[in-house]
């Protein structure tokens, strides 16, 4: 029987709010470079490029220098302040969302992102909120070996026309609790590779939560014409992908986490909102086709439309974060469409994280209270 863990939040602020933890990213509230990067080689380090990327630095909540703050020097802070305070408007206590309550959710797991690029900035984002159950802030392997850990580094990133290995990362949290990040771009790689690899070799698997997209590294599969880009059909790599990896699942799922999957987020670029040639533009632009009202885009896009048949099949829960993410076209990084500045997207998506494993009962029970106010006194 699972152990229900409380957590007791603080009296309510008062009505001028200060930003929510979640979105508090200043230097005064992170921590030091010499505390996140102490450990580092000379050699790495963020700017201007990493000797090993992402390996174990430039830290904790180093965020690979992609602050919305530094992004836009003359309104940065404010750009990010819209975002909390838009998603608050409609209806999302961001205030009331502390890492004490999703390290209750996933305490004695490990908390697994895999994915493409933006699960792992997704992942940047997750260490950094629970930075206060790390022992240490240095990073760790996910697995024993380094064979293993060769293993499961399929994916890459290429900076001045040279690719850099992408290994997996974990941050150890208190009470046997992780959160770690590997990179796999297709659907394929997670059913042929990386899920049979720790399956097999990460003790407690079967226990452990796991968010899963994929989606954006199979645009060959989506056509666009002029304004409009078509959904990838059954017979696209994608779908098929994508029933590889259910199958996948189906078959082993006694020894599978739990597993969430995780919307295609959108991407702003000139025109149709897809990538359709070059990643780097002037300006990113609102969603065209969200703006228009078109059915496709309303419904989550061309990925997310076509995977949905799937989800059921794919995951024990659905984590939507199209909407909450599709109106943030101007916190993207400057040129790139696609990857958002921090704190921006990927914090309401933790903040969405925490609601699917309460609402869909995974992880650890946890109720959340309210410390009352002390009682006046009167004379």
């Amino acid at each position: 029987m699972a152990v229900a863990w409380h957590v007791v939040l603080p009296p309510p602020p008062p009505a001028a709010r200060q930003l929510p933890f979640l979105f508090n990213l200043s230097a005064e509230a992170l921590p030091t470079k010499q505390e996140s990067c102490s450990h580092c080689p000379q050699t790495s380090g963020c700017d201007p490029l990493p000797a090993a990327l992402p390996a174990a630095c430039c830290g904790v909540c180093g965020f690979e220098l992609r602050f919305c703050r530094k992004a836009y020097p003359e309104d940065g802070e404010r750009r990010a302040q819209r975002v909390a305070e838009r998603f608050m408007a409609q209806g999302n206590p961001l205030h009331d969302f502390t890492p004490c309550e999703l390290f209750q959710r996933i305490r004695g797991r490990t908390l697994w992102l895999l994915g493409d690029s933006q699960t792992w900035h997704f992942y940047y984002a997750v260490e950094c909120f629970l930075r206060e159950f790390a022992p240490s802030l240095r990073r760790s392997d996910p697995l024993p070996s380094a064979d293993l850990v060769r293993a499961l580094t399929t994916g890459h990133i290429v900076l001045w026309y040279k690719p850099y290995p992408v290994p997996p990362v974990c941050l150890e949290l208190a009470q046997g609790t992780r959160v770690c990040a590997v990179r796999v771009d297709n659907a394929s790689t997670m059913a042929e590779v990386v899920l049979p690899t720790l399956m097999q070799h990460s003790p407690g698997f079967g226990r452990d939560l796991a968010v899963l997209n994929t989606g954006l590294h199979y645009y060959e599969d989506v056509m666009c014409e002029k304004s409009k880009c078509a959904v990838p059909g059954k017979d696209s790599v994608y779908y098929r992908d994508l029933q590889r990896l259910a199958a996948f699942r189906e078959r082993h799922r006694r020894r599978l986490p739990a597993m969430i999957w995780m919307d295609t987020p959108p991407q702003h670029f000139p025109g149709t909102g897809d990538w359709a040639g070059s990643f780097k533009v002037k300006q990113c632009e609102p969603h065209a086709g969200w703006e228009r009202g078109d059915p496709v885009a309303r419904a989550g896009g061309t990925w997310n439309v076509a995977a949905a048949p799937l989800v059921g099949r794919l995951a024990d829960a659905h984590l939507a974060i199209w909407n909450a993410s599709v109106e943030l076209w101007d916190t993207h990084m400057p040129g790139d469409c696609t990857h958002w500045t921090q704190p921006s997207a990927y914090h309401l998506w933790l903040y969405l994280l925490n609601g699917v494993l309460r609402d869909s009962r995974l992880g650890s029970p946890v109720s959340v209270g309210r410390q009352k106010k002390p009682a006046a006194k009167h004379a």
